[in-house]
């Protein structure tokens, strides 16, 4: 496999139990200390440094799909056709 420079190396601390627990399926990043992640049953988590669970509200539904257009910009996609819009405090549901 070949080998990357230094720079274009970046790494993120996984808190114990997060996998597992919030059953991820799906992260995306525009920076390396900006990025979500979203799974099973509603887990959304924002990564800046460090990994934080975010509420969107009291969701069942596992998460499929993460895109962000802008820090504060956020679309999730996920199972029985929920899609939500949002940011770091206000996020929109549609089913």
């Amino acid at each position: 496999m070949p080998r990357r420079p230094p720079g274009l190396q970046r790494r993120a601390n996984w808190p114990a139990g997060m996998y597992a627990s919030a059953g991820l399926r799906a992260i995306f990043g525009r920076a390396w200390d900006q990025a979500w992640a979203v799974g099973e049953n509603g887990a959304v988590w924002f990564y800046d440094g460090g990994w934080y669970p975010q509420r969107v509200g009291p969701l069942g539904e596992h998460l499929n799909a993460v895109w962000m257009v802008s820090w504060d910009d956020l679309w999730v996609v996920g199972a029985g056709g929920v899609i939500l819009h949002g940011n770091w405090s206000l996020w929109e549901y549609w089913r």
